[in-house]
């Protein structure tokens, strides 16, 4: 997934809120589910449209680095 790699996708997938389940439907399609059910990919659909709205207004806080919340270096 190389949106895995983009500063407003990892924004919003650390950011790990339990609504609508979106962070357990992303990690589900990163482990291998190519088959996932209508529920994960309607959370997929919510996530990547929380990720397009990140890119202008900022939904969860940036990131001051390249690591993800709580990393030590």
């Amino acid at each position: 997934m190389v949106g895995f790699y983009d500063a407003p996708f990892r924004e919003v997938f650390f950011n790990r809120s339990s609504h609508f389940g979106l962070y357990e439907s992303v990690l589900s399609v990163l482990s291998g589910n190519w088959r996932p059910s209508l529920r994960t990919r309607a959370s997929l659909c919510l996530f990547f449209a929380l990720v397009a709205v990140q890119r202008f207004i900022p939904l969860v806080a940036h990131s001051s680095s390249d690591q993800p919340p709580g990393a030590r270096p």
